[in-house]
């Protein structure tokens, strides 16, 4: 009863904030907050919620960034206290003390931006995707106290939703349709791969189920209608899914048709979905153009993120050891304009060569505290988190993978499960 109460009033709040009925938000108020206060789930659900309302809102502060703002440590303070009781092998002070070193550097580098005269609010946008994976384990910790099986109906349903809103968002900025506001939430690479690796992980795994069904097909959908790269790459880490499984037998065959036939259902309902909408009947095809034609020199074309490196490294050279800071850093390059470098030397830029050691010393602790806890856990979620990992990995040549914004959320759904799995598969191991 709880979960389905605590589900409707998640939704019901978030419709009704994007509506501005603020008198029946006021009155879901003591509720929401009962909810929050007493279920993990609740808590994580509301901030990712209203982290892609916010990521995927307008330059400057407004209710949704606000929000944001105001949950963040009031999740944390949660985290801290959560009783968690992961003995297993997971040994996880040495990535907590990294964190805490970067938390610092961060503030550091936040605190020189600001110094340095640039504006509040542009220094507070371009540090959220640091300060969410900064914090992605506390918040994982928070959510494994949850039971599995919401878990997972959390992280499927809320990537899902992210990746027809990149798609949504992207298809309006490139100039594909004009779709009001409230249709636009959320660009995250990162929360779209996510909601089609963790879906076609557990069809693979525990057969052809409603939700995952459903996340996968319109993961599928809103990858396409952004028109991005990210779809390119997707295809790999499935195949890295399939080589994870240890033995397919009939079932597993079964399976894979399934995933075949989902995927030919999302291009079957492709035009309708694009006619729904009222997205330009070319616009897929000039994207898929853009993405592979070096020879246009706006910053979609291939040949404007190839650009991209030569500004980012000439940036990170005026400051190799701290970097230049957050902000607004980047304003053009061989005479065209732009407000974001999407390249994997965005964070040397940023932070230097100090922020580089930080920031590998933070992934060998998480790949430790993952291999040890993983090995407990069930194999959709080993294999969800292997092909997410490889997922980062190929999408790191072609943007900033650690500058996208769900990025932290997505490490803390995917390790909210993996850790709420092998939780429960320790807990029902007979004692010796």
């Amino acid at each position: 009863m709880w979960i389905t109460t605590g589900g409707a009033i998640v939704i019901a709040a978030t419709l009704l904030v994007q509506l501005h009925h603020w008198l029946a938000f006021i009155i879901l108020l003591p509720g929401m907050m009962l909810a929050f206060t007493y279920h993990a789930w609740i808590r994580i659900g509301l901030l990712t919620v209203v982290a892609m309302q916010a990521f995927g809102s307008s330059s400057g502060f407004n209710l949704q960034k606000l929000a944001w703002v105001a949950l963040v440590p009031v999740t944390l303070a949660f985290a801290a206290r959560s009783k968690s009781r992961l003995d297993l092998t997971m040994r996880p002070g040495g990535l907590i003390t990294t964190q805490i070193i970067w938390t610092g550097y961060l503030a550091l580098s936040v605190a020189r931006s600001l110094l340095a005269g640039r504006a509040t609010a542009d220094v507070f946008r371009d540090s959220v995707p640091y300060i969410t994976w900064s914090f992605a384990l506390m918040w994982a910790l928070d959510l494994s106290t949850s039971g599995a099986a919401t878990v997972k109906r959390l992280a499927i349903s809320v990537a899902g939703l992210s990746a027809v809103g990149m798609g949504l968002t992207w298809v309006t900025m490139r100039g594909g349709a004009a779709l009001p506001s409230s249709m636009q939430f959320g660009t995250s690479m990162s929360m779209a791969g996510l909601g089609v690796i963790l879906s076609a992980s557990m069809l693979i795994c525990r057969g052809t189920h409603p939700l995952p069904a459903l996340c996968f097909t319109v993961s599928c959908i809103g990858l396409i209608l952004s028109g991005s790269r990210t779809f390119l790459i997707v295809p790999v880490s499935l195949l890295v899914l399939l080589a994870g499984v240890p033995r397919l037998g009939l079932k597993g065959i079964f399976r894979l048709g399934a995933i075949a036939g989902l995927i030919c259902l999302s291009l079957k309902a492709l035009p309708a979905v694009t006619e729904l909408i009222g997205v330009h009947p070319d616009f897929l095809t000039r994207r898929s153009m853009a993405l592979l034609n070096f020879s246009q020199s706006h910053d979609a074309s291939a040949l404007g993120r190839a650009r991209s490196y030569d500004e980012a490294l000439r940036v990170w050279m005026e400051n190799p050891l701290w970097g230049k800071g957050p902000g607004p850093i980047f304003t053009s390059y061989g005479g065209l304009q732009t407000t974001s470098l999407d390249t994997p030397l965005t964070f040397p830029a940023k932070f230097g060569i100090l922020g580089i050691v930080i920031l590998v010393a933070l992934i060998l602790q998480l790949i430790k505290v993952v291999r040890s806890v993983a090995k407990s856990a069930d194999l959709e979620w080993r294999l969800a988190t292997t092909a997410f990992g490889v997922y980062m990995l190929m999408y790191l040549p072609f943007g900033g993978a650690f500058d996208d914004k769900g990025l932290g959320l997505a490490l803390c759904l995917i390790l909210g499960g993996t850790l709420t799995s092998a939780r429960e598969t320790h807990a029902s191991r007979p004692s010796t």
